[in-house]
């Protein structure tokens, strides 16, 4: 006869095994979505063991130390570790297991096998069993080498800022208490070569005209530096405002007019009609106009020619200062605008 008491017992021991079942599958999804979100994380995670050995790495960990990960399972993290961070980081292990603290973060950097390094971000946490007792670590790392370097060129580029507006500070300081003496140096010059009293001879002229000489041209350098350092600083004063520009022309010809007479030159102005305006500071571009017919008799043949002119062409006006000078080789264009340059 059959026992009326072993089905019951048998369909249990079903009920338990679809039980097991259930909790094996779920528990190896678990595992599956863990090791997924493990290697598809966009940070370096690493199990390291009490001892400093990695245990387990994900891909990024690979990826940001550049070595893989069967290899990173027979080394210890001070393996990888530059030097001179290898103090610090042991020092945090170390207060960590005596219980001081459950988790430390720091920056430090890592070394490549080529070579290369490259800083991290390492958070790092010890993970205790049920009793307390220290079973590993578990370490985060994020890269942030191109933070560390745009960083660094940000600090860099601070100091070269202030280094700069120092220098444009001392020029501009320095180029004003020199003009003080050296002004006094031409008056003087120029009395000692107009003393109607006390009357030079032609050589002591000569030797005053080139005192006079070197020195307006020491004065113009001077001028330089200290527009060129008030520009850097952001300090060069400007009014702006609506011009006629005929007046403005006839201005710097006036002004530069002896200097084409004792270089034997012709000057051809060509005028802007009355009704042309143009908006700029009215210093600066009478400065502008001297400069370049300036440079226009300075740079010429003897008997040439300096043509200046103005056009209207729209919203716009163009002046345009030629001379018959020898001109500037292709090499020289090139360092045209360089400052203090005079191309030679």
């Amino acid at each position: 006869m059959n026992n009326p008491s072993a089905a019951p017992g048998q369909d249990e021991v079903q009920q338990l095994r679809a039980q097991v079942a259930a909790l094996q599958e779920r528990l190896q999804a678990s595992e599956e979505n863990y090791r997924q979100l493990f290697d598809a994380a966009g940070v370096g995670i690493a199990r390291v063991s009490l001892q400093g050995r990695f245990i387990e790495v994900n891909q990024r960990f690979c990826e940001i130390v550049g070595r893989p990960a069967e290899q990173l399972q027979q080394l210890g993290f001070q393996d990888i570790t530059h030097s001179d961070d290898q103090a610090t980081d042991q020092a945090l292990v170390e207060s960590t297991l005596d219980g001081q603290r459950s988790r430390y973060t720091l920056d430090k950097r890592y070394v490549r096998p080529n070579g290369e390094l490259v800083w991290v971000a390492l958070t790092v946490a010890l993970l205790r069993d049920s009793k307390g007792q220290p079973l590993h670590f578990i370490s985060v790392i994020e890269d942030i080498t191109d933070r560390r370097r745009m960083a660094e060129a940000m600090t860099s580029a601070k100091a070269a800022e202030r280094a700069n507006k120092a220098k444009t500070e001392f020029l501009s300081r320095m180029s004003h208490e020199l003009r003080t003496p050296l002004n006094a140096m031409l008056g003087f010059a120029q009395l000692l070569r107009l003393d109607p009293a006390n009357p030079l001879n032609p050589p002591q002229t000569r030797k005053v005209e080139h005192i006079e000489q070197a020195g307006a041209h020491l004065l113009a350098m001077l001028t330089d530096v200290l527009d060129l350092s008030r520009i850097e600083a952001g300090g060069l004063p400007l009014s702006i405002e609506t011009l006629r520009l005929s007046p403005v022309f006839d201005e710097a010809v006036a002004l530069i007019s002896n200097q084409v007479r004792q270089a034997r030159l012709e000057l051809q102005c060509t005028p802007p009609d009355e009704d042309v305006f143009v908006r700029a500071d009215q210093v600066r571009l009478r400065q502008i106009l001297v400069n370049l017919l300036s440079n226009a008799i300075k740079y010429n043949r003897p008997g040439g020619r300096i043509m200046i002119e103005a056009q209207a062409l729209r919203a716009f006006v163009v002046i345009t200062v030629t001379d018959t000078g020898a001109g500037m080789t292709q090499e020289q264009l090139t360092h045209l605008f360089e400052p203090f340059n005079r191309l030679g």
